[in-house]
């Protein structure tokens, strides 16, 4: 197979007639598994699927898992403490929830036999105690949690550039945080 010379591979065009068929059907899946002319999202019925993600560099891409993840989720920016002797640490109670959070992503995730991804989308809602907490800071906090248990590759711009879309908080009596991953 000779592919035609060009600084972006996404934009090489392959010279093998069914490799470029095939290549085709795809990004026709892909368009018509999220297309709203099919009234539903396509994509959110068959969670276990994945398929080829259109955007170089992307993969595989996951269509419609949901972590549902209980516990307080921190906002970190305002619980680190003076460590004895210099620096500064987080909060103990802060350390703990995060720590009990990446064990429910971590597994939940291995359990699917996932590996970590590259850019995906990200549908957030938190359900919190109070309407103290701070969203944005709370959604920081839950990035290094994904990170850290293996769910995305690294929750800077190079690896993680997808949509985040933050749902409005809810009130309620346990608190948790729900993360759909298109």
């Amino acid at each position: 197979m000779e592919e035609v010379e060009g600084s972006n591979p996404s934009r090489s065009t392959t010279q093998d007639p069914e490799i470029k068929d095939l290549q085709d059907e795809n990004r026709g899946a892909i368009k018509s598994a999220v297309s709203p002319e099919n009234g539903e999202n396509q994509a959110l019925q068959s969670p276990s699927e994945s398929m080829d993600c259109p955007i170089p560099g992307h993969g595989r891409r996951i269509l419609g898992v949901i972590l549902d993840l209980t516990g307080h989720v921190p906002s970190k920016k305002n619980l680190w403490r003076p460590k004895p002797g210099g620096g500064v640490r987080l909060d103990s109670s802060a350390r703990c929830a995060i720590s009990a959070l990446v064990t429910q992503a971590a597994y939940s995730w291995r359990s699917l036999g996932r590996t970590p991804l590259e850019h995906p989308n990200l549908t957030v809602r938190f359900y919190v105690a109070n309407k103290r907490g701070d969203r944005d800071n709370k959604l920081s906090c839950l990035l290094d949690v994904l990170q850290e248990a293996g769910v995305i590759r690294n929750d800077n711009i190079a690896h993680f550039n997808g949509t985040i879309t933050l749902l409005p908080a809810i009130v309620a009596k346990e608190e948790k945080v729900t993360i759909e991953i298109t």
